[in-house]
């Protein structure tokens, strides 16, 4: 028996700051293991994702790809699979259509299983009322903290939580964190001189150092400021000593807060006035467009980032240098021409041989040729048999000797039936082939949108770094590198697909 198992948390976050939680399943799933005989774990699928949602749990997406790879999917919870059922009947139906029986350590649940079928939809809906009961209680404990005068969510620069004894009424609330208030206090007084930007504010803070020659400005995370985190002070209120609930929505509420304020209300109102100002000028509208190479670009010069932007007469989409970075790349970048870069980089440099695919279909063209409509029509009676054997055996009409001998029996037909040669199969692989072949016409192609472009960009490239001559270093994620590795081979290098 080939077995491999699932492990998830609820959050990044939780995942790396207390491992007690996947530790604790992993234990449980090897003393299963250990008990019964069965094999441990070969590779463990890993998420550090919410329960309630399984489009960002990208472990047990591959696991379900790789479901011809083992047999047995070992989970340690119901509530580590699925916490809805809709999402729990579709997935199991995935993998059970897949060949994976999934098997819940901690319970004791074969899913699928007639035997268990209660006892698993049981569980399923007591995960869902759990996480929906959950839900209810944070929401109703964020209001309340808000109605006392507590700020909910991460402390802004400036701020860090108190934690005091067990029982100390001011645990949890904001108190002053020094260095942290400095930095905001200097943001504060060079904007209100009216003379800087927040992009130059960020640039004039990182340049100061002191005695030891270390940054005395730095972000909530310990990074240089940037634009962006220079306006996130100029925009939270909560620096005049306010708690806001659900900032920005018709439903805002603002109250007075229990922490100390770092800006007061007349530099507020200061502070808006000048923003107020500065944002109601004329000039160009945003456009809403998407940008595909935005994620992963990086100046080859300095690393720092790009943004999507419409700029010029006529009104041409742009990714423009981090602003608050000084930069002799620093300047905006005409989409259009890195996108026709791309094109050709994905037709000379990543793309499949010829003879690599040719070697694959020559590869599946070795099973043995078979009626495929008899011999699939056989083993479908030969399952459905067994099933019916099996139901036999749990109603209790036939004893586990005489079920045990007519199983085997049907396992020897069905294992006796040659696999298939499965037409669509074949043109799968063919097309798949093709694809890649031809992935840089079908980036240029004007029946791709440009949604389908970034998807397609983020989840290949790490990072696409470029310069004033364009494209210079690409940079695949760890799971693409082989493909590569494999691409640059067939040109006469010998990489290891770190990067092109």
């Amino acid at each position: 028996m080939r077995v491999r198992s699932y492990v998830r948390e609820s959050s990044p976050r939780q995942a790396e700051a207390d491992r007690y939680g996947p530790d604790l399943q992993r234990k449980g799933i090897s003393t299963f293991c250990d008990r019964w005989a069965i094999p441990h774990p070969e590779k463990e699928y890993f998420d550090a994702s919410t329960g309630r949602r399984v489009d960002r749990r990208y472990a047990l997406q591959h696991a379900l790809e790789e479901a011809d790879e083992y047999d047995a999917l070992l989970m340690f919870h119901t509530s580590r699979s699925f916490r809805n059922r809709h999402d729990a009947a579709i997935w199991k139906t995935k993998f059970r259509q897949a060949g994976v029986q999934l098997v819940f350590t901690e319970q004791g649940i074969i899913s699928g299983d007639p035997r268990y079928k209660i006892v698993e939809g049981f569980n399923e809906l007591t995960d869902e009322i759990s996480s929906d009961t959950q839900g209810m209680f944070i929401a109703r404990g964020l209001r309340q903290k808000f109605e006392k005068g507590g700020v909910n969510g991460v402390p802004p620069l400036g701020y860090r939580r108190y934690h005091g004894l067990p029982g100390d009424e001011k645990n949890g609330s904001l108190i002053i964190d020094e260095q942290g208030r400095r930095t905001v206090r200097a943001i504060v007084e060079l904007y209100l001189s009216g003379q800087q930007s927040a992009a130059s504010i960020a640039m004039r803070l990182n340049a100061h150092l002191d005695e030891h020659g270390q940054p005395l400005h730095r972000t909530r995370l310990g990074l240089s400021l940037t634009k962006g985190s220079v306006e996130e002070v100029l925009r939270n209120r909560v620096y005049t000593g306010v708690t806001v609930w659900q900032p920005g929505t018709p439903e805002e509420e603002i109250r007075p807060g229990n922490h100390e304020p770092i800006i007061t209300q007349d530099e507020w109102e200061a502070i808006e006035r000048i923003r107020a100002r500065r944002t109601t000028r004329r000039g160009r509208r945003p456009v809403g467009r998407v940008y595909p190479l935005s994620g992963p670009a990086r100046c080859f010069e300095c690393g720092a980032s790009f943004a999507g932007d419409t700029g010029g007469r006529r009104g041409k989409r742009r990714l423009r240098h981090a602003v608050s970075v000084s930069c002799v790349n620093r300047r905006s970048f005409d989409m259009e021409e890195l996108e026709s870069q791309m094109a050709q980089l994905l037709t000379n440099r990543f793309c499949l041989p010829q003879d690599w695919s040719r070697g694959y279909l020559r590869a599946i063209a070795r099973t043995p040729e078979t009626d495929s409509t008899d011999g699939e029509a056989k083993r479908r009676r030969l399952e459905q048999a067994r099933d019916n054997l099996r139901n036999l055996f749990i109603w209790g009409d036939i004893g586990e000797a005489q079920y045990r001998r007519q199983r085997e029996e049907i396992d020897r037909q069905i294992a006796a039936v040659a696999p298939p040669k499965s037409p669509a199969i074949l043109t799968d692989v063919r097309r798949a082939a093709s694809l890649l072949q031809d992935i840089g016409a079908l980036w240029s192609h004007p029946g791709v949108a440009p949604e389908r472009r970034k998807e397609f960009i983020e989840e290949v490239f790490e990072e696409i770094q470029f310069d004033q001559y364009g494209i210079r270093v690409v940079l695949p994620r760890n799971e693409y590198k082989p493909l590569v590795a494999l691409a640059e081979a067939s040109r006469g290098g010998n990489g290891r697909g770190d990067w092109i």
